[in-house]
C-alpha cells in the first residue's frame, strides 16, 4: 500500500469552504441590505406623503381663518383622537410649548433632508393623553420624521410622525442578520467537514494513480480502509482494474520469458551447429549468421535476466555494497574505451558514506549498462562524468554525457521492453540495457531519472533513499 503525506489537502479544503461560505454571506449581504432600502424608501415615501398633506391642510385652514387659534382647535382635535398617530407641537419665537401632544422642542437625530427631520423623543416629553403612548421594547424612544412650517411673529408649528414600525423593522433585520450569520458559520463548519472527507477521499486516489504512473508499479493499490459510501466502491471498482491490468501484463511478461526460456536451448544449439560449419567453410556469410545468431541469443539472456530481477525476492539476501567501490571498478574499466575513443571519462566520488544493502552484481551490471550507453553515444572529443553525492538521507549518481541525448517526448518510454529512439536505431543493440538497468533500481527501491543536459547531452540520475 501507499504511504500518504499527511494533512497536506487541507490547505484545498479551507480555500472551498472559504469560497462557498463567502457566497453565501455575499449573497445573504446583499439581500438584506436591498430589502432594508426598499422598504426603508418606501415607508419613508409614505410618511413624507402623509406628513406634506397634513401640512398643507393646516396651511391651508390658517389661510382661510387668518387667526391662529384656529391652529390650536385643530391641534387639540388632533392630539386627543385615539385614531391618529402624529406629533404636533406649536412654539412661539422663542421655542417654548404652546400647544401639542409633546412636551419640549425634541432632540434631532438626523439633519434635514429637504423640509424633514428625524427626531427622538422619549415616551415622558409626550403628552400622557396621547395614544401614540405605548411602550415597545426596551428603547423608550420614539423616532419622529416631522416638518417644521413658519407661521407668523415667529411661531413654528412642528408636524411629524412615528416611524418606529421602520426602526422595529431594522433591529428585527440586525437580530436576523445574526441569526443569519451563526448559520452560515454552522454552515461553513459542516461545509469543511464534508468537504474534508470528500477531498481526503480524492486525495487517496489520487495520491494512489499518481504512485502508480510515475513508479511504473502496478502492484500499489487504493487504500480503502477508512472509505466508506461512494467512494469505497469507486476505489474497489479501481482496484480490481488494477488487478485485472496487473494480471494481464504478468501474462504478457510470461509469454515473453517462456519463449525466450524455450527458444534459447535451440538457439544454443544452432549457435555451436553454425560454429561447427564456419570450421569447414570460409564462406563469409557463415560468419554474419553466427553474428546474428549470437545477437538473438544475446537479447533473450537480456529478457531473462530482466524476468529474473522483476520477480527476484534476493532483498532477504541483500548485503553491504559500497556504491563508490563499485563505481571505482568501472570507472578503471571503461577509462581505456574511453581514452581509445577520444573522451573524456571522469569519476567525481565523496568522502561521505555510500554504503547501501543491495546485490553488488546487479548494480555492477546496471551502472555499467548507463555508463557503457554514455559512452557509445558521446561524439570523439566529448566527455562524460560520473559523480557520487551522499546527504543523509539521499545518496545521489548521476552519469552526465554531451552525446546526441534523447528527445523529451521519448523519455518516459526509454525503459520500455524493446523501446529504441528513432536516431539509435541504427545502432546495434536490442533495447533492452534501460529496462534491465530499471528492473533492477526498483529492486534495490531506488529512482532513475533522464534529464536533457543543456545544451545538449543526456544526464541520468539515480538516487537511493536509506531510510
Amino acid at each position: 500500500m501507499i504511504k500518504l503525506k499527511q494533512a497536506f489537502w487541507v490547505g484545498n479544503v479551507k480555500n472551498l469552504s472559504l469560497v462557498h461560505s463567502g457566497l453565501l454571506v455575499m449573497i445573504s449581504f446583499i439581500a438584506c441590505i436591498s430589502f432594508y432600502i426598499a422598504y426603508q424608501i418606501n415607508v419613508y415615501k409614505e410618511v413624507k406623503i402623509a406628513l406634506k398633506i397634513d401640512v398643507q391642510g393646516f396651511l391651508d385652514a390658517y389661510r382661510l381663518s387668518g387667526d391662529i387659534s384656529f391652529i390650536h382647535n385643530i391641534i387639540t382635535q388632533r392630539i386627543n383622537n385615539p385614531e391618529i398617530n402624529s406629533f404636533y407641537l406649536l412654539i412661539d419665537q422663542d421655542g417654548s410649548p404652546i400647544n401639542g401632544n409633546l412636551k419640549s422642542l425634541p432632540t434631532v437625530i438626523e439633519g434635514r433632508e429637504n423640509e424633514f427631520t428625524l427626531y427622538e423623543v422619549h415616551y415622558n416629553d409626550v403628552v400622557p393623553a396621547s395614544s401614540t403612548q405605548q411602550q415597545r421594547g426596551s428603547h423608550p424612544y420614539y423616532d419622529i420624521m416631522a416638518i417644521t412650517t413658519e407661521l407668523k411673529n415667529g411661531m413654528q408649528l412642528i408636524i411629524g410622525r412615528d416611524v418606529d414600525e421602520f426602526q422595529i423593522f431594522r433591529e428585527m433585520l440586525i437580530v436576523l442578520g445574526g441569526g443569519t450569520a451563526i448559520l452560515l458559520i454552522i454552515t461553513a463548519c459542516v461545509g469543511f467537514l464534508m468537504s474534508a472527507l470528500i477531498i481526503k477521499h480524492i486525495r487517496l486516489i489520487n495520491t494512489a494513480a499518481d504512485e502508480i504512473i510515475k513508479t511504473g508499479d502496478i502492484s500499489n493499490r487504493i487504500p480503502v480502509q477508512h472509505m466508506r459510501g461512494e467512494f469505497r466502491g469507486l476505489a474497489d471498482i479501481l482496484n480490481s482494474m488494477l488487478d485485472q491490468i496487473q494480471h494481464l501484463v504478468a501474462g504478457i511478461k510470461q509469454v515473453s520469458d517462456n519463449i525466450a526460456h524455450d527458444l534459447r536451448t535451440p538457439l544454443t544449439r544452432l549457435k555451436h551447429n553454425i560454429e561447427d560449419l564456419e570450421r569447414d567453410n570460409s564462406d563469409s556469410r557463415i560468419r554474419q549468421i553466427a553474428d546474428e545468431t549470437d545477437r538473438i541469443i544475446n537479447t533473450f539472456n537480456a529478457l531473462l535476466r530482466i524476468a529474473n530481477v522483476e520477480q527476484s525476492k534476493l532483498t532477504k539476501t541483500f548485503q553491504n555494497v559500497d556504491l563508490t567501490t563499485i563505481l571505482k571498478d568501472l570507472y578503471e574499466y571503461y577509462i581505456l574505451i574511453a581514452e581509445d575513443k577520444d573522451i573524456v571519462f571522469e569519476l567525481k566520488t565523496t568522502d561521505s558514506i555510500t554504503n547501501i544493502k543491495g546485490d553488488k552484481d546487479l548494480l555492477f551490471q546496471a551502472f555499467s549498462n548507463i555508463i557503457e550507453n554514455s559512452l557509445k553515444f558521446t561524439p570523439k572529443g566529448g566527455a562524460v562524468h560520473l559523480t557520487v553525492e551522499s546527504e543523509a538521507p539521499i545518496i545521489k549518481i548521476e552519469v552526465i554525457d554531451n552525446g546526441p541525448g534523447i528527445p523529451e517526448a521519448d523519455m518516459p518510454f526509454v525503459f520500455q521492453r524493446f523501446y529504441r529512439v528513432d536516431k539509435s536505431r541504427h545502432i546495434r543493440g536490442n533495447g533492452l540495457g534501460l529496462s534491465l538497468v530499471k528492473a533492477i533500481m526498483n529492486l534495490h527501491s531506488a529512482s532513475i531519472k533522464l534529464k536533457t543536459n543543456q545544451p545538449h547531452g543526456l544526464k541520468t540520475i539515480i538516487r537511493f533513499n536509506l531510510e
